[in-house]
């Protein structure tokens, strides 16, 4: 059997697709007070953002996608732009699949609570989540 790459190209599309999808559900129910204001496709538009800002780090795993997702609404929509934050999320020494668990091991509340107030220098960032 060969597998064109177009039938490669759809199914790509489709898996994230449904990561997409399930993750928005995820966040719907772990995150009900962040998220019941927003449409679905308000949410599945914020959820794309999120994983097109992780994967920029080299983020790949799905848990680690959504790890990153989840700071994003707990946290502000660029908290990945705290200097702190960044340089973690930009540390070669560490797998890229491995960062975030760093951030949370290393990062105080008062840096946390800075990134909280970032604000997103793209402003088509901003646009993507308001």
């Amino acid at each position: 059997m060969i597998i064109r790459k177009e039938q490669m190209e759809a199914l790509r599309a489709k898996m994230e697709r449904d990561f997409v999808l399930r993750l928005s559900q995820l966040l719907r129910e772990t995150y009900p007070e962040l998220t019941a204001n927003l449409s679905q496709e308000r949410l599945v538009k914020r959820v794309e953002f999120g994983i097109s800002r992780a994967r920029s780090y080299g983020i790949t795993w799905e848990s680690t996608l959504g790890a990153f997702v989840a700071l994003m609404f707990q946290v502000a929509p660029c908290f990945d732009e705290h200097s702190d934050i960044k340089s973690i999320l930009g540390f070669s020494i560490v797998p890229p699949n491995e960062r975030i668990d760093l951030l949370l091991k290393v990062l105080a509340p008062r840096q946390w609570e800075e990134a909280a107030h970032i604000r997103c220098s793209d402003v088509m960032d901003e646009e993507a989540w308001a």
